[in-house]
């Protein structure tokens, strides 16, 4: 099984019950070169500087050199089982 270029960051919002996927992988630098690492409630790229919002599922750059969101996967919650489905 892959998981995308880089690894995945799966986030639980915190707010209502959603949770969200985000591809590991820097949208500016080479991948797999570059993992993006968390940093408080955002992740960011130790390369480059970027920085990712992803609470809210946008996972939009907030500062630094990227300009394109993060590689987002879907995430449902598999009914009346402790599991998640990630599917692109």
């Amino acid at each position: 099984m892959r998981a995308g270029l880089a690894g995945l960051a799966i986030i639980h919002a915190v707010d209502r019950e959603a949770y969200y996927a985000f591809d590991l992988a820097c949208p500016v630098e080479p991948a797999p070169w570059s993992q993006l690492q968390i940093s408080g409630l955002e992740l960011h790229c130790p390369q480059c500087g970027s920085r990712f919002e992803v609470l809210s599922g946008s996972g939009r750059p907030l500062s630094g050199p990227a300009r394109a969101p993060l590689r987002s996967y879907r995430v449902q919650r598999v009914p009346g089982q402790d599991k998640l489905l990630i599917s692109n």
